[in-house]
C-alpha cells in the first residue's frame, strides 16, 4: 500500500480466453487510464495471474516513470484511488483468509522509478528480472519446432524421426514433442489430448523404445529436445488404480469443474510427492533439455483435507506449484522450463524465478 504522485496509469490486458488468436485482438494490449479526483480503478485475477490482466503497471510522471509488478502466479488484486494528494494504491493477494501454522511467504512486489518514460521503466524492470530474480540466468530464445500445430496427437517414433531430420536442415534449435505421447489419446480426433491425460508412460504402440531415443536423435542432429507435460490435471478415467488418488482432486462447490478431467490440488503434500515421483522418473528416463509445463484448467479448491480452508485454496495451490518448480530447478539446473497455461494465463514476473519461456 502506498500513495504516489498522480499520473496516467499504464496497464496490460491478459490472455482473456484460452488462446491468443486473431478473434481476440485485445489480448496483451497496452492500455492507459487517467483518473479524476474521487475516481477509483481496480483490476486483478480470480484464478490465474494473467487471465484478464498482467500483474504489472506503470505511472507516467513529469520526468520519470514509477513501475511495479507482482511476483505471484495466482489470484491477485490491484486498486487505485485518486485522491487530492495523488494515487493511493493497494497491490497484492485477492481477498482471502488462511490459518498460519508455520512461517509462510506471500507474494512480493517489485517496484521502482526510472528517469524517462515507459520504455526506460520496462528496461529497468527487465534488468532487475535478469540480475535479481533470475540471478544472472539468461533468457535465450531458441528457434523451436513444436509438433502440436502440425500433428496434434498423431505422432509416433518414425514420423518424429523424419520430422526431426527435415527441421534440423531448416535451422531449428529445439524440437518439442507436445501432448499425446502417452497412451489413450485421440479418442475424439487428432487434437484430443485429454483422453489418456494423467498417464506418465509413453505409448508402447507408437513409441516402443520410449522417448529417450528421440532425445539422442535430436542431439545427433545438433538440436535440443523437449517434452510436454500437464502435471496438475488428469482425465477422470485414470483416477485411482495406480493413478492420482481421487482425494487429491480439487473441488469448488463440490464440483471438479469438468465432466472429463480433474485438477490435482498441489496444496496436498501427498499429491505433490506423487507427481514429483512421476515427473522426475520421466525426466530421468527421457533426459530432455526442455520441459513444457502446461495448465489448461484451473479452479480455486475449497475441498477439505488438503491443508487449506474455504478461501485460500488458490494461495495454497500456487505455493505448492512453486515448491515443485523450485525442486525441479534444484535437481535439474540445466533444464529449460516453459511456463504455458492455455497459452498465457499464468504470466507474472515471479514465474521467471523458475521458468525460462
Amino acid at each position: 500500500q502506498m500513495t504516489i504522485p498522480a499520473g496516467t496509469i499504464n496497464w496490460l490486458t491478459g490472455l482473456q480466453g484460452d488462446t491468443a488468436d486473431v478473434a481476440n485482438d485485445s489480448a496483451f494490449t497496452l492500455e492507459k487510464k487517467t483518473l479524476a479526483v474521487g475516481q477509483q480503478f481496480a483490476v486483478g485475477a480470480t484464478y490465474r495471474a494473467s487471465e484478464q490482466t498482467v500483474p504489472w503497471f506503470a505511472i507516467d510522471g513529469a520526468q520519470d516513470e514509477f513501475y511495479a509488478a507482482l511476483m505471484w502466479t495466482g489470484a491477485w488484486s490491484l486498486g487505485f484511488d485518486r485522491t487530492g494528494t495523488g494515487l493511493a494504491l493497494t497491490f497484492g493477494l485477492a481477498p482471502m483468509s488462511t490459518t498460519i501454522t508455520q512461517p509462510i511467504d506471500g507474494p512480493h512486489v517489485v517496484f521502482g522509478v526510472a528517469a524517462g518514460g515507459l520504455a526506460e521503466a520496462a528496461a529497468a524492470l527487465r534488468s532487475y528480472a535478469l540480475t535479481g530474480i533470475r540471478e544472472g540466468r539468461a533468457l535465450t530464445p531458441l528457434v523451436t519446432y513444436n509438433t502440436w500445430f502440425a500433428y496434434g496427437v498423431d505422432i509416433d517414433e518414425a514420423s518424429m524421426r523424419a520430422e526431426m531430420q527435415r527441421v534440423a536442415q531448416l535451422g531449428v534449435e529445439l524440437f518439442v514433442i507436445d501432448a499425446g505421447w502417452y497412451s489413450g489419446t485421440g479418442v475424439a480426433g487428432p487434437f484430443d489430448f485429454d483422453a489418456g491425460l494423467g498417464g506418465w508412460t509413453p505409448d508402447p504402440a507408437r513409441f516402443p523404445n520410449g522417448l529417450k531415443p528421440l532425445t539422442d536423435y535430436a542431439h545427433s542432429l545438433g538440436m535440443k529436445f523437449g517434452i510436454w507435460v500437464e502435471p496438475e490435471r488428469t482425465n477422470l478415467s485414470l483416477v485411482g488404480a495406480g493413478g492420482v488418488d481421487e482425494q487429491w482432486l480439487a473441488q469448488m462447490g463440490g464440483s471438479y469443474g469438468s465432466l472429463d478431467a480433474g485438477q490435482v490440488c498441489l496444496a496436498s503434500d501427498a499429491a505433490r510427492q506423487w507427481l514429483m515421483d512421476r515427473l522426475t522418473g520421466l525426466l530421468d528416463d527421457v533426459q530432455p533439455d526442455y520441459l513444457k509445463w502446461d495448465n489448461n484448467m484451473f479452479i480455486n479448491c475449497d475441498r477439505s483435507g488438503h491443508g487449506h480452508g474455504a478461501t485460500d485454496g488458490n494461495f495454497a495451490h500456487i505455493n505448492g506449484l512453486y515448491t515443485m518448480l523450485s525442486a525441479l530447478r534444484d535437481q535439474y539446473p540445466n533444464l529449460l522450463i516453459e511456463n504455458v497455461s492455455g497459452g498465457g494465463n499464468r504470466l507474472d514476473i515471479g514465474a521467471l524465478r523458475y521458468t525460462d519461456v
